[in-house]
């Protein structure tokens, strides 16, 4: 009954035997545990520098798609006429748009340069700012939104296509700010 359930017991000779490492294979171990630790950490660093470049080109084609909706507009004329000259465009929605976008692009330049370059503050923004990057994105949705209601009457199904290209240029265009405060880039 016992050593059905719990096995055979142990016999003396069997506890007792543990066989003695060799100082030699433990030398080599050592080596290939290094020799493993260092190509683990070559891969994460080449990963890791792979994954930089990743997002600065993609950062880099969302800047350029912006660019290109701003210099070719409709096609005929650039964005910034149409947005001008054209009668369709509802211009209370568009002042919306701007008054939002214009202090969101004030909260970043308060992060970024008045408390990164002017104060020196390497601080995280969460932490010295909290309001600050929860107040920008919900003025970069309100922009978004009264964006595509302003350009609708022009560009119809497009408009919230452009506006979500701008938004992604804008914030795809911090990549290429320096961060004042952070010394890691």
């Amino acid at each position: 009954f016992f050593v059905f359930f719990f096995g055979e017991p142990m016999r003396d000779s069997q506890a007792e035997y543990e066989p003695a490492p060799r100082d030699e294979l433990e030398a080599e171990d050592d080596e290939t545990l290094e020799r493993k630790e260092r190509r683990a950490l070559e891969r994460r660093r080449r990963d890791e520098a792979q994954e930089r470049v990743r997002a600065k080109l993609e950062a880099l084609f969302w800047v350029a798609a912006s660019g290109c909706v701003l210099w070719y507009g409709d096609g005929k004329r650039d964005f910034f006429s149409v947005l001008v000259r054209d009668g369709r465009i509802a211009r209370g929605w568009l002042a919306a748009s701007l008054a939002s976008f214009a202090l969101n692009l004030c909260i970043y330049l308060y992060l970024a340069v008045w408390l990164g370059l002017v104060k020196g503050s390497t601080e995280d923004w969460n932490v010295s700012s909290p309001y600050a990057i929860p107040a920008g994105t919900l003025l970069g949705i309100f922009s978004f939104f009264t964006f595509s209601i302003a350009a609708w009457p022009v560009w119809y199904v497009l408009a919230p296509v452009i506006a979500f290209v701008f938004l992604l240029g804008f914030v795809s265009a911090f990549h290429f700010v320096p961060s004042f405060g952070n010394k890691e880039d």
